[in-house]
């Protein structure tokens, strides 16, 4: 048997410690997990901020940036509410209170269903603060094709305060030129405009001739105790014998990929116990599934996921996703992509704000060259304040955007002055970790 056939069979031999996992967009709790789906909103009616977001699109990063966003409001002082998919946009599955996506959101949001429920349309009616929230609220061919001008905010009323934070147009996300007057005029009535790092600075300001504020993804704003109260009541929690695992999150497989990843499992799995555990892009589960060529993880609840990236000992992905927890949680990891992916400089401007561009690796050129990473920690005492001074930037913006009187104020800076802002705070920066527990890295490289 020669070594890629053996390597293949371990990998095989672990997987298979818990069972396939057949329907994962419908699926409620694991084996084990008896923990009742829960409504926190009760009578509540006192709602004063309204959240639109693709948190319903059964995607790790959606869900969790999306309630995170929640959650941050709410630290802020606000009553947030999350608002139901319309019914123009996508597939009726996509509401489904009990696939992934919906049962995460309802048992840590309030959830409006203004299209189902005539009490809910009217407590809508009396809130005058909209957010729209991060992804690609804002791509015209996945998004606004159908949505129209939901994600733009174009029926909310004058006098209405209208942030977006974090909302992006994504790859290829931009209507025809005979749409976008329409776009402008929309974009033109928010109080507050800001995108993720790296990420439709350029649109905004080429395009429609408006200058946003750059900010984190708004999972970094959230306390990480959220995520690790999440992660206990994960199924994987009560069900897996192992203490440590290897991560990896891949929603678009290919052999390069695959390959790196076996490298990495067995450097991994001497090295730390390292049990490999794959999550992979759950709106395409089979398609992603085959394109990997791996059995993915049985537990793929959002608990699921953050449990099993807490507990790593390295992260291996292609999406930012997995790389913000990573950095929340201060694991080493990789990134993995494509030489012609459109993503490719957004990647690299973020990793090259933190410093740590070597942890991009590039399929196309010698995979050898990068196994090192597998064994190199991060060095985080040094990355952590340029993070927490954008991290204390973005959360300053959003709180003062979310009181912004008046409307025709986009409510942002150039992004060359937010990225020099960021790192003029940053170097002031204390250590703290976001929720004030630091972990020491002493002796760490990178």
């Amino acid at each position: 048997m020669n070594t890629k056939q053996k390597t293949e069979q371990e990998v095989q031999v672990k997987q298979k410690a818990v069972p396939e996992m057949t329907d994962p967009q419908k699926r409620g709790p694991g084996p084990g997990d008896n923990i009742p789906e829960k409504s926190i909103r009760g009578d509540r009616e006192d709602f004063d901020t309204a959240v639109y977001a693709l948190w319903f699109g059964l995607s790790y990063g959606s869900i969790l940036s999306s309630c995170a966003l929640y959650k941050t409001l709410e630290e802020l002082g606000k009553k947030p509410c999350l608002l139901q998919k319309p019914p123009k946009l996508w597939t009726d599955h996509y509401a489904e209170r009990n696939n992934i996506a919906g049962r995460f959101a309802y048992e840590n949001c309030c959830v409006l269903e203004v299209y189902d429920r005539e009490k809910d349309r009217e407590i809508l009616e009396g809130i005058h603060t909209h957010v729209v929230g991060p992804d690609i609220t804002w791509n015209y061919p996945v998004v606004g094709k159908q949505a129209e001008g939901y994600f733009f905010l174009a029926d909310s009323r004058d006098g209405d305060r209208r942030v977006a934070y974090g909302a992006s147009f994504g790859q290829g996300g931009l209507p025809e030129a005979g749409k976008r007057n329409q776009y402008g005029f929309w974009l033109r009535r928010f109080q507050g405009l800001a995108v993720a790092v790296g990420r439709d600075e350029e649109i905004l300001e080429e395009t429609f001739g408006l200058k946003p504020k750059a900010v984190l993804d708004a999972v970094f704003l959230c306390r990480k105790e959220f995520y690790r109260e999440c992660a206990e009541r994960s199924a994987a929690r009560h069900n897996e014998k192992a203490g440590s695992f290897f991560f990896c999150h891949v929603e678009h497989g290919d052999e390069r990929k695959r390959q790196f990843l076996l490298r990495g499992n067995d450097i991994l799995l001497p090295a730390h116990g390292s049990q490999l555990r794959c999550m992979i892009d759950i709106n395409r589960y089979q398609e992603s599934k085959d394109e990997l060529g791996l059995e993915p993880a049985y537990f793929i609840r959002t608990e699921d996921y953050l449990y099993y990236l807490i507990h790593s000992d390295f992260v291996l992905t292609d999406s930012l996703c997995a790389v913000y927890f990573a950095l929340i949680f201060e694991k080493p990891f990789a990134i993995m992509a494509n030489r012609d992916e459109e993503r490719l400089e957004r990647i690299k401007s973020f990793l090259g704000f933190l410093g740590l561009e070597e942890r991009l690796v590039i399929l196309q050129e010698d995979l050898r060259k990068k196994e090192y990473l597998f064994r190199k920690p991060v060095r985080y005492s040094q990355v952590g304040g340029r993070l927490e001074g954008l991290r204390t930037e973005s959360l300053d913006w959003l709180r003062v955007n979310l009181e912004t009187e008046g409307s025709g104020d986009s409510g942002g800076t150039a992004p060359g002055r937010d990225r020099a802002s960021a790192e003029e705070v940053s170097r002031g920066a204390g250590q703290e970790a976001f929720d004030g527990d630091n972990t020491s890295d002493e002796g760490q490289e990178g």
